[in-house]
């Protein structure tokens, strides 16, 4: 299996690695620290070059802090450039080469999928007005029981130049603005911006709080309060079952499609066929084929024309693809080919249940020579 393939794989899981990692910064950056230490700030620049490395917007993060410490923390001159070239250069020790190795192996300075995603979505983030595209990317963080927490979250906000710091905030609001502009989705359960999370119940609990000690008569303090707690208990535990079943539904989804598809094509085509397909991560794994990613995640020569039909089955054409996997709506020009045929479909319950449809695998016979 080819080493860009593993990383593509993963590259769909790194959520929690992100979340984990953009609170430890912002932890360590909030940490009060009485005295000028070398290795403290060469941790947080390692943590935030780490944090570029598990998605490259993580160097947002790292320039909010890097700025904001230039601008509030109280130190001499000599001892705030000293900080600020080490906290440089903590970042640079897995930046560097991260940027060398993407660099060597595709020619960009960041892995494929950074440039093909956006360009995939792009007519999207045009098509659409700047506050719709804020309410897809935010929606995604109000699913649960945290939804209680948004009148808080609000207050917390009002309240963040007084109580709460500001850097928690500017991560936030840089991360939402971001993919609201350049990526505007809210597939997979939102997972682009699930590291929001945290951040959202952290204002929300304590602008919550806050809210409750506001004046008034005890009484209705009481009631308030006990309401609210008992109606987030409530929803917590609805939506951990809720979760659960959309979490078991995806996983049948994806063993009864991609798992499937991957199965039959190691068992029916030749160890050598090339495949092309838009979902290459179980595809590619239970196949062990080759496989020509139409997604541009490990093939960035598609990137350039990734929603051009036209120009996508001259592509295949050219690399002599012997297969083409995908959902028939994803690419209904191309399955329209008569040099497209047709030869498999998992006919996956689930996947109509959900009101989708199935996956196919055609046979390209347009770079082959009529008998």
């Amino acid at each position: 299996m080819e080493w860009h393939l593993v990383w593509a794989a993963f590259s769909g899981m790194e959520t929690m690695l992100f979340t984990f990692l953009s609170l430890l910064l912002i932890e360590q950056c909030l940490r009060y620290e009485p005295r000028f230490r070398i290795g403290g700030f060469l941790l947080k620049g390692l943590t935030g070059g780490l944090l570029t490395l598990t998605r490259p917007e993580g160097v947002i993060l790292f320039a909010i802090t890097f700025l904001l410490h230039l601008a509030f923390v109280n130190k001499l001159r000599a001892e705030k450039v000293a900080s600020a070239i080490l906290l440089c250069i903590g970042f640079a020790i897995p930046f560097l080469p991260y940027i060398a190795l993407n660099l060597t192996t595709t020619g960009l300075a960041f892995p494929s999928s950074f440039y093909a995603k956006q360009k995939e979505y792009r007519a999207m983030a045009e098509g659409l007005p700047f506050a719709s595209r804020i309410f897809r990317v935010i929606k995604p963080t109000l699913v649960g029981a945290q939804a209680l927490l948004l009148p808080g979250f609000f207050y917390g906000m009002y309240k963040k130049f007084k109580r709460i710091p500001l850097l928690p905030l500017s991560w936030f609001a840089s991360l939402t603005l971001l993919y609201a502009w350049r990526l505007p989705v809210d597939y997979q359960h939102g997972r682009y911006v699930m590291p929001l999370i945290p951040i959202f119940i952290l204002y929300g609990v304590w602008g919550t709080l806050s809210i409750f000690q506001l004046d008034s008569p005890h009484f209705v303090k009481r009631v308030i309060s006990r309401t609210a707690l008992l109606s987030i208990i409530v929803l917590l535990f609805a939506f951990v079952i809720i979760g659960a079943r959309a979490y078991a539904t995806d996983v049948c989804i994806i063993e009864s499609e991609m798992v499937a598809v991957g199965s039959w094509l190691r068992e029916n085509t030749p160890s050598d066929a090339l495949i092309a397909t838009h979902d290459i991560g179980a595809i590619g794994y239970h196949s062990e084929r080759t496989i020509l990613d139409m997604a541009g995640l490990i093939t960035p020569d598609v990137i350039p024309f990734i929603r051009d039909e036209e120009k996508l089955l001259a592509f295949i054409e050219e690399r002599g693809a012997d297969y083409l996997v995908t959902f028939p709506s994803w690419y209904p020009r191309i399955v329209e080919e008569s040099c497209i045929e047709p030869i498999w479909r998992t006919n996956s319950q689930w996947t109509r249940i959900a009101g989708g449809e199935n996956m196919v695998i055609y046979r390209v016979r347009c770079n082959q020579p009529e008998s």
